[in-house]
């Protein structure tokens, strides 16, 4: 982990996209497998919860490629830069989709619980 300590060039919101990601992505995976944890707005809503979690894991997933330079967000900014130009609309539509997983993970962070470890053998956990 790079340590945000006010005179870094690392941001916080990329220190937490790269500790969070690996660990949203396995939650999500493993909710999708067993789905033993529905917050109380999703009870009576399985899918919705999952499709909640792909929203954050998607988020997620966009930011931390963009910052390997690689992914979706990077291309759609990146693909015209030669030519002085860049996507817009497209990269519009991607920022759409991670600020609604983004918020989707703050209304939710209360309910992202550790079930994943309590109920999983050791072998699941690695």
């Amino acid at each position: 982990m790079i340590p945000f300590n006010g005179s870094s060039k690392e941001t916080i919101r990329n220190t937490a996209v790269r500790e969070l990601y690996p660990l949203i992505s396995k939650y999500a995976d493993w909710n999708a497998e067993h789905g033993m944890y529905l917050p109380p707005e999703f009870v009576s809503d399985p899918t919705g919860w999952a499709n909640a979690l792909r929203d954050m894991q998607r988020a997620f997933r966009i930011l931390n490629e963009e910052l390997n330079n690689e992914g979706e967000l990077w291309e759609a900014k990146n693909r015209w830069k030669k030519y002085g130009q860049k996507d817009s609309q497209e990269i519009c539509e991607i920022e759409a989709q991670i600020e609604k997983g983004l918020t989707l993970f703050g209304k939710y962070l209360y309910f992202l619980t550790s079930e994943i470890y309590n109920r999983s053998s050791p072998a699941e956990k690695q």
